[in-house]
């Protein structure tokens, strides 16, 4: 993944196991505290 300049700590949360043993895929879900930071040129 690209590193992202307006949102800090942006990470994939691709590979995370989910409450019924499936995994979630890696570029589908991304979290940080800062997502409303997100500059239109990153969408």
């Amino acid at each position: 993944m690209e590193f992202i300049a307006s949102v800090p700590n942006l990470r994939d949360i691709g590979g995370h196991v989910t409450a019924d043993g499936r995994k979630v895929r890696t570029g589908l879900a991304f979290r940080s505290g800062a997502l409303d930071r997100l500059a239109p040129a990153d969408h």
